[in-house]
């Protein structure tokens, strides 16, 4: 019981299993830890015996990493979970050794303190060979009970990388084994025991440490040289930074970090430059990407970008980087979309459009963009969104009643989208903002007073309704809310902003049309948020993608919830990712 109870003490187990228990598997956590855990048992059943080799999670993770993990724990160096990252790395030799050190800890452990017990129960004291001044019992007890929570935690991440953490669990095994050994007369008196002396240990030490040292002096000697160049970078000396990173691939070739920085830097200066200026800066990227795609090839971010990259000059091959991209991370905002792009580009304009479907049925914030105004795009427009009509009619009839909610708000804001107001209205049935937004398309008869509490956008209705607090409630509705920032009015928008929603909303027609064609439109670029970190590097700043984004800013801002679909949503990805197979192996083929 006690042992139960410090296990659900610790909250990274405690939280998922109370959500498992109760039947919300779409908690975020839950299933962070569940992908993380399959990834690793995945790699593991690859190579039982060897495993996937030590530190090779991080260029293999994207490989096995499954479909229905969505947009959550898309890539990372570890696996958040110790058994799972020795059994991935080491196979059943790490496992093995793993319950082999628990078991001889916990023997050790026992065999102390039944002797210990003896003596207490006869009333004697430790020979004066056994005592340890230096350590009461109580102290003792402490260093296991450290060594047991530190094993608790480690059910839930990985931390022997860390050396800190590693050097303190050194100190007290090797307390712990000083102890036991000075307790266990049978065990210290055996030849074997004897042959590995204090000296031999400390040679052995010695020798692996020089040998480690030595090892890592190219590792440490490029991120010196990537520091300096990226400082460079930020200078805007540009050759330095690019003479700096070559320096540090050739210091440590196997490293992708350093070959996919440069290449992303050069592919976008390529995007700033024109003419024969920019043809070099692409090309250069483009085999700089390659290189880095040798060395890690089960990499999301080099094939997606590479793919972009490709896109306008060699469509082809354009499609087989998005196309590898799509296997490795099906989910990824913009890759069925550049996909799409690529075959449209490539001549296959029927497998085009069933790539730009998968994109809206897993994004459907996409419908609303200008960029179906724009090149290839409004050419099929109309194609495209009469296909995602009927995969909505299809997928209702065949998903299960829980996604149902989620298809008919999706069915209806399309219909919407495209002023079909009567089809929209059934699919909104019994989704109260969508009943709203009719209202406000078809009619002029709602007020302030009736306009119903908790439906997404209300600020920004009551703006239309209350010209008069027009400016203050726009202001309201714009605000953007972040967990980051310690001052609150850091997230208020910029009055040149508010100016700019309320201009648009004085010259609108209606509220339908200020939604659908006030021309306040922005191209954000998608950041790779701790895309350094993740590769176990500090020093460069966050790359952008190539992708080319148009977004609707009154329904991207003010109504992005009412296109939202979950980071984590199994249920959809199920459904959907039988259909990205089938396009996958026919564009294959």
């Amino acid at each position: 019981l006690a042992l139960i109870g410090v296990t659900l003490g610790n909250s990274r187990v405690r939280r998922p299993l109370l959500a498992l228990l109760q039947g919300k598997t779409s908690n975020s956590e839950l299933g962070y830890r569940a992908i993380t855990n399959v990834i690793g048992w995945r790699m593991g059943l690859d190579y039982p015996l060897t495993g996937v080799g030590p530190g090779s999670v991080l260029h293999l993770y994207q490989k096995y990493r499954p479909y229905w993990a969505g947009r959550e724990a898309e890539l990372h160096f570890q696996l958040h979970s110790t058994p799972a990252q020795l059994w991935a790395e080491l196979g059943l030799w790490g496992i093995a050794a793993l319950v082999s050190f628990a078991g001889l800890l916990g023997w050790l452990t026992w065999r102390w303190s039944c002797e210990l017990s003896q003596r207490s129960r006869d009333g004697e004291t430790a020979p004066e060979e056994h005592r340890t001044e230096l350590l009461h019992p109580g102290l003792v007890w402490s260093l296991a009970a450290g060594l047991f929570a530190y094993g608790l935690m480690g059910l839930t991440d990985f931390q022997l990388d860390t050396p800190a953490i590693c050097c303190v669990i050194v100190v007290y095994l090797a307390v712990l084994a000083q102890v036991y050994q000075a307790h266990d007369t049978v065990l210290s008196r055996r030849p074997l025991f004897k042959l590995f002396s204090p000296r031999l240990w400390t040679g052995l030490g010695v020798g692996c440490l020089i040998a480690v040292n030595l090892w890592l002096v190219p590792i440490h000697r490029a991120w010196a040289v990537s520091k300096q160049g990226f400082d460079q970078l930020n200078l805007g000396n540009f050759d330095g930074f690019e003479q700096a990173l070559t320096q540090a691939h050739n210091l440590a070739p196997w490293e992708p970090y350093y070959p996919s920085m440069l290449a992303w830097a050069l592919g976008d200066f390529s995007f700033q430059a024109t003419g024969a200026s920019r043809e070099a800066l692409r090309t250069e990227s483009i085999q700089w990407f390659e290189q880095a795609n040798a060395v890690a090839p089960y990499q999301e971010f080099g094939q997606s970008n590479l793919g972009w990259l490709l896109s306008q000059t060699t469509p082809g091959e354009a499609v087989d980087a998005f196309t590898q991209s799509a296997q490795l991370v099906p989910v990824k905002q913009e890759v069925f979309l550049g996909l799409g792009l690529a075959l449209l580009r490539h001549n296959q304009p029927v497998l085009a459009a069933d790539a730009l479907v998968l994109e809206l049925l897993r994004f459907p914030m996409l419908i609303t963009s200008p960029i179906w105004q724009l090149g290839e795009l409004a050419s099929v427009r109309e194609t495209v969104f009469s296909q995602l009509e009927e995969q909505y009619v299809e997928l209702l009839k065949l998903s299960e009643a829980s996604l149902r909610p989620h298809l008919m708000q999706q069915q209806g804001a399309l219909y919407w989208w495209q002023g079909n107001y009567t089809a929209a209205a059934q699919s909104w049935e019994n989704f109260p903002t969508g009943q709203i937004l009719l209202q406000l398309a078809q009619e002029n008869s709602l007020t302030a007073d009736t306009l119903p509490e908790n439906i997404i956008g209300r600020r920004a209705i009551l703006a239309w309704l209350l010209p008069s607090q027009r400016r203050p409630l726009l202001e309201q509705a714009l605000i953007q809310p972040r967990n980051d920032l310690p001052q609150f009015n850091v997230a208020l928008p910029p009055p040149e902003q508010v100016e700019q929603f309320a201009t648009a909303m004085d010259q609108a027609a209606s509220f339908d049309d200020w939604l659908k064609n006030s021309g306040l439109i922005a191209q954000p670029r998608s950041q790779r948020v701790g895309f350094g970190a993740l590769n176990r590097h500090i020093d460069g700043p966050f790359p952008v993608d190539y992708s080319p984004r148009i977004v609707n800013q009154p329904v991207n801002i003010v109504f992005e919830s009412l296109f939202a679909v979950p980071t984590f949503f199994p249920e959809l990805d199920g459904v959907l990712q039988p259909q990205r197979q089938r396009l996958l192996s026919q564009i294959e083929q």
